[in-house]
Formats: C-alpha cells, sequence, structure tokens
C-alpha cells in the first residue's frame, strides 16, 4: 500500500495505490491569480528547465496562473512519488503545463534504472484549485542488457515518450543491443 497527502490552504486531497507496483504523489494548489507574468516566469525559472519556461512564457497571459499551477502541482507530484521532493540530485524530467493525462519517462526509481510516471491534472473547480496525481511504476520492457543477443523484442509500451526512452536511450537503450537480423515488435 502507497498513499500521499497535499494541502493548500484548506484544501486537501489524498492518493492511495494498492497494487503494490506503483508509487504515488500528490500535489494541489489553490488556484490565484499571479498578476505580473514576469513574477511568475521568474519564479519558474526557479523550478523548471529553460525549455519549459519557454513554454510558459508563449501561454496566453490570461491563462497563464492556471498553467503554472498545473505544472507546478505536476511537478510536485512526481517528486513526491519519487521520495526526492524538490531536492533530488537530479533535475527532473519535463512535466508540461496541460491539464488531464500524459506520460513521462523518470529517472532512477528505486532499484530500477527508469520509470514512467503517469500523471492526471485536474481542476477542482468546487474548492478552486488544481490538483496532480503521479503514479510512477518501474519500467519492465526490455533494455541493453535484456535483450543483447535476443532474436526478438516484444515491448508494451504507453506511448512515444516511452518509446523513445526504452528503445534510444544512450545509456540503457535496447536498440543498440539488439543483433542486425533481430525482430522488434512495439505493443500498446
Amino acid at each position: 500500500l502507497a498513499f500521499n497527502l497535499a494541502q493548500s490552504v484548506a484544501v486537501g486531497v489524498l492518493a492511495i495505490a494498492d497494487d503494490g507496483h506503483d508509487a504515488v504523489g500528490v500535489d494541489i494548489e489553490r488556484v490565484r491569480e499571479m498578476h505580473d507574468p514576469a513574477q511568475t516566469l521568474q519564479l519558474a525559472q526557479s523550478t523548471f528547465g529553460a525549455d519549459e519556461c519557454a513554454e510558459l512564457a508563449a501561454i496566453d497571459p490570461r491563462h497563464l496562473s492556471a498553467a503554472f499551477l498545473a505544472g507546478w502541482t505536476r511537478r510536485g507530484a512526481c517528486l513526491k512519488a519519487s521520495g526526492t521532493g524538490f531536492s533530488g540530485a537530479q533535475p527532473p524530467p519535463r512535466t508540461g503545463f496541460a491539464m488531464g493525462q500524459c506520460t513521462v519517462a523518470w529517472p532512477g526509481h528505486g532499484q530500477a534504472q527508469q520509470a514512467f510516471a503517469t500523471l492526471e491534472t485536474f481542476a477542482l473547480p468546487e474548492v478552486n484549485a488544481i490538483a496532480s496525481l503521479a503514479r510512477l511504476r518501474p519500467v519492465a520492457a526490455p533494455r541493453r542488457e535484456g535483450v543483447r543477443g535476443a532474436g526478438a523484442a516484444f515491448p508494451m509500451l504507453r506511448d512515444d515518450e516511452a518509446s523513445r526512452s526504452v528503445w534510444l536511450d544512450a545509456r540503457t537503450g535496447a536498440a543498440p543491443a539488439l543483433d542486425g537480423g533481430a525482430v522488434a515488435v512495439e505493443c500498446s
């Protein structure tokens, strides 16, 4: 059983995973209008990478507060699920600023060299908040050492980001280890 709790002002949210495989993280922020876009982007630079800050800067200023809070809660939920918090040794991957669901590759979770975080970000208009849930699952797909010399590989992957990571990661990707005549079929 894994659980995580978050609160913002007088609102809280609890996430529970009982499948024994996933770590969970949850974050919530009360929606507040950030009236100075420059100040919001300056705050973003302390948390997000340059490419994410550029993405945020391109958002219509009328939607900047909600996008920032969506990105903030996504990042917070992932960091809580990984157990590192914002003081983690390596920078976290891009999590984006959109509402809804996505999957991102997440480096080094527990014993695994890599994991995937399934993220869901949603508005809670009843309490004027934005919340994000992250479920972190270690990679269970073939990696370089797992396919070396294999005649075939059949990974089950959720999306393009997971595919790029499993096959093309410079350090652990499976593609360079496959023999010249090997068959690789990706299932999703």
